[in-house]
């Protein structure tokens, strides 16, 4: 008959490094925390577009008697007008892009529609102002309301209303968006 011997296990160390583990489980006013910088790697000589790049396109504004921002640019026919406005933990945004001549022509009318909507009681679509010859969108899941604007020509106008929890990223890169649709890249210079 074979014997087996049974091996101990150590147990003076497996104690020794429960105690160490358990001693540096200490006060947390001894961990330091390091944050860099990503450094952002542009191609050929873009450069990031600071904020005054963006400002010039930006003026401050007010909805009723609630402050807001408006956008507004124009590039090769094209036109972005948008009024942002933060109001209970939400940002809504009231957006008019298209035809240049066209968006001329509606800005009256968009600047009424903006100003007659309600955010305070978040009315719901079928009780606001729509300008006459204004028709329903394009929907989406992201839009409370959605029109379109066209002048026959093949010229239109698309004209969305949405709001989102938060800042959605901010003011200034959605600014740099919006230009960007319509082909201005401010700080961008092109190669």
């Amino acid at each position: 008959m074979k014997q087996t011997k049974k091996l101990s296990q150590p147990k003076i160390p497996l104690a020794l490094t429960f105690l160490l583990g358990f001693a540096s489980c200490g006060d947390s006013t001894d961990i330091t925390v390091y944050s860099t910088p990503k450094e952002q790697v542009l191609s050929g000589s873009e450069k990031e577009p600071d904020a005054s790049d963006l400002e010039k396109y930006l003026s401050k504004t007010v909805i009723g008697d609630l402050p807001a921002h408006l956008v507004q640019a124009d590039k090769d026919g094209k036109s972005v007008r948008v009024f942002v406005l933060k109001f209970e933990g939400k940002t809504w945004f009231f957006k008019l892009m298209g035809n240049t001549e066209l968006a001329l022509r509606e800005q009256e009318n968009f600047d009424k529609f903006v100003r007659s909507i309600d955010v305070q009681s978040e009315q719901s679509q079928g009780k606001w102002l729509i300008p006459e010859g204004w028709e329903l969108g394009k929907k989406s899941s992201m839009r409370i309301g959605s029109f379109s604007v066209q002048d026959g020509n093949d010229s239109s106008l698309d004209i969305s209303v949405t709001a989102f929890p938060g800042d959605l990223g901010g003011l200034l890169p959605n600014v740099e968006r919006w230009l960007g649709q319509i082909g201005l890249n401010p700080g961008k210079e092109q190669q």
